[in-house]
Parts: structure tokens; C-alpha cells; sequence
């Protein structure tokens, strides 16, 4: 009877589902760890790359604004340039006009002053021979008859200097 009797516990058999489920529970568990690592990684990167591009854009922002100055200032300068150029060539014209103007007049007549507007001449004039003067406004009023470079002739004003004893005249030419 001694024979039949095992007392002997003897090797207990695992499961071997309960070990399948164990390795795949680990191997699960180590994939999820590895992916949380590499997600903490990638965002530890991109976030000191994104840091670093809002400093570049902070200080590219500023270089802008100091551009953008400069632009202004440039297109301040073009058109300044631009109104100098079309006076350069406009003066030209004006050379032509006064060239006229002093081609009508005698030689007795004097011209004491003179100023330019931007379609528009004012001379003064002064002589001590009334009908020089008379010659001159009759030869203006056919230049503008004429539909030359003259187009309107007003004279301001006309009288007689006693301290000189000088006629003197004050006339606009619009071009």
C-alpha cells in the first residue's frame, strides 16, 4: 500500500495560456513605454525648435519694423526725387517761356522782379517810356491772341514810381 500512495506533490504544470498572456501583457507593456518615450522625446524637440522660432520671429518681427522705417523714408525720398525731376524738366519750359516774354519786350523796359508758380509767371516791370510799355502789353496780348505758349495775360498792376520817375507794371502769364 505504501506503493500506491504519492505524497509527493511532484512538478506543478503552468498553463501555458497564463504564460501567453503574460509575455504579451510585457511585451505590450514595453511597447507602450517605448512609444511614451519617444512621444516625450519628439515633443521635448520640437518643443525648444518652436522656442527657438519664436525668438526668430520676435527678432525678425523687429527687423521689419526697422525696415519699414527705412521703406518710408525711401519712398519719402522717391517722391521727392520724382517732384525735382518733373520741376527739372519743367524748368527747361520756363527758360522758353521767360525767353518769350523778354523777346516781346523793348529795350527801354526793365524787369525788377519775377516769380514762379506752377503754370504761372509774375513779372514786374519797370520803364521811363510809357510807350514802350504800351508796345510791350500790345505785343503780349498777340502772343496770347496767337495761342502760343501764353494763354492768359493779366496785368496786377500799373502805375507810376515818383522816387524814380519810373512807370512800373505788374503782369501774370499763365502757360
Amino acid at each position: 500500500m505504501s506503493d500506491s500512495i504519492n505524497l509527493s506533490l511532484g512538478r506543478q504544470v503552468v498553463k501555458t495560456e497564463i504564460k501567453k498572456s503574460l509575455l504579451i501583457s510585457v511585451v505590450l507593456l514595453s511597447a507602450v513605454v517605448l512609444f511614451t518615450l519617444i512621444l516625450v522625446g519628439t515633443n521635448y524637440i520640437f518643443t525648444s525648435r518652436y522656442d527657438k522660432l519664436v525668438a526668430d520671429e520676435a527678432e525678425l518681427q523687429a527687423r521689419i519694423e526697422t525696415q519699414s522705417a527705412k521703406k518710408a523714408k525711401l519712398l519719402l525720398l522717391h517722391e521727392r526725387l520724382s517732384t525735382a525731376s518733373s520741376i527739372i524738366t519743367a524748368r527747361k519750359n520756363l527758360n522758353e517761356k521767360f525767353a518769350e516774354v523778354l523777346a516781346a519786350a523793348p529795350d527801354t523796359l526793365t524787369v525788377k522782379s519775377s516769380a514762379v508758380a506752377a503754370n504761372l509767371i509774375n513779372m514786374g516791370f519797370e520803364s521811363s517810356d510809357l510807350a514802350a510799355l504800351n508796345e510791350f502789353l500790345n505785343a503780349l496780348y498777340s502772343l496770347e491772341k496767337d495761342k502760343s505758349q501764353i494763354t492768359k495775360v493779366k496785368v496786377n498792376s500799373f502805375g507810376f514810381n515818383e522816387t524814380v520817375a519810373n512807370y512800373v507794371m505788374d503782369v501774370d502769364f499763365n502757360f
